[in-house]
């Protein structure tokens, strides 16, 4: 499992990450361990945007992490964030 203070994203044998490598049963432990490691790296290089919702008390109501690339569709209301995003390098302001 890879943890942060707001996330956390299982790799083993059922995530997608070693699907798609279609392991053996030998190889399956292989594959988990390349898949933590791109997404390790993948992180590292600032390519997931880990967000934080909020509901309308401002109080946090579900996190998420997603490729960098997905974040420009997240939703916003007014000039008020209903979310707020991180990358490995720190807070990417809204307007970002």
């Amino acid at each position: 499992m890879l943890s942060s203070n707001v996330f956390h994203k299982h790799i083993d044998q059922h995530c997608y990450e070693v699907r798609i490598q279609n392991p053996s049963d030998d190889h399956i432990p292989i594959a988990i361990v390349r898949a933590a490691i791109d997404e390790i790296l993948a992180i590292f290089r600032s390519e997931r945007t880990f967000s934080i919702s909020y509901d309308q008390a401002g109080k946090p109501s579900s996190y998420s992490m997603t490729p960098k690339s997905l974040r420009k569709s997240e939703n916003f209301l007014g000039s008020t964030p209903t979310k707020r995003f991180w990358d490995w390098q720190g807070e990417i302001p809204a307007s970002e």
